[in-house]
């Protein structure tokens, strides 16, 4: 490959060597806050991996909970990517770091302005911007949305490349990752595993946005049992699918 035809913050042997791997349950978030860091050479990788994080959005699922609380646990897992921004405020003003310039663009706000993804994304890494992707990565098979630091984009064949785990992802692919509705599927087991439970609220299933996806309905309908087909049952979740830009700030000094 010629080096003009791939623009990135790392080659993919450096992307490897500098890589930071999920640090916590729900982690993906914070985990690719420190690849920011790296890539924008504040820090290097032992470095960031020592930094004090606990003070970032980070929500975990509530695994022993009754069924109402562990759904909404799930629909807020994590943190969204306007959080992540709040959170770079917190790494940088809890471990004295100089102060990091950020913001989110929305994949519908993108692409009201271009028409290729990726060409947006590698205008951003010519520019010497990190950005941290908010992916839908359910239509994959896994279990969640997930937040990647993109190190580089191959502009002859558009194909996006990101961290944690080192992944390579055609245009197409990714474009279907960021532009899916805001809801999150959950397994028919998880479920039922939890159905029985006695306590929560079912207050939440009576929230707009609970009622517009028919969560009650769905819920009623896998308590069928055998005659169920469904697979999973689908929630609203806090999630928009966009890109996060950070950059040294050029205005402030340390903290």
């Amino acid at each position: 490959m010629r080096a003009s035809e791939f623009v990135g913050v790392y080659s993919h042997a450096d992307a490897a060597a500098n890589e930071i791997s999920q640090l916590t349950s729900s982690g993906c978030g914070v985990t690719a806050l420190l690849g920011v860091l790296v890539a924008l050479r504040m820090v290097d990788v032992s470095s960031a991996i020592a930094l004090n994080w606990k003070n970032c959005i980070l929500r975990q699922r509530d695994l022993e909970s009754p069924l109402p609380d562990y759904l909404l646990s799930r629909s807020i897992a994590g943190c969204t990517a306007q959080e992540l921004l709040q959170s770079m405020d917190i790494l940088v003003r809890d471990n004295g770091l100089r102060a990091v310039e950020r913001h989110f663009m929305s994949y519908e706000a993108i692409k009201r302005s271009h028409s290729s993804i990726s060409r947006f994304i590698s205008e951003q890494l010519r520019n010497k911007l990190c950005v941290v992707a908010t992916l839908n990565l359910q239509l994959l098979g896994n279990d969640a949305w997930h937040h990647q630091l993109v190190y580089g984009v191959d502009e002859c064949s558009g194909d996006i490349h990101c961290m944690n785990p080192i992944s390579c992802y055609s245009e197409e692919q990714f474009k279907s990752f960021l532009s899916t509705p805001s809801c999150l599927l959950v397994r028919r087991q998880d479920v039922l595993d939890r159905i029985k439970r006695t306590g929560g609220s079912m207050d939440i299933y009576q929230q707009s946005s609970w009622i517009a996806f028919r969560v009650q309905e769905q819920i009623d309908v896998l308590e069928q049992g055998d005659q169920c087909r469904l697979s999973h049952i689908v929630i609203p979740a806090n999630y928009v699918g966009g890109l996060c830009m950070f950059s040294i700030s050029e205005l402030s000094g340390c903290g």
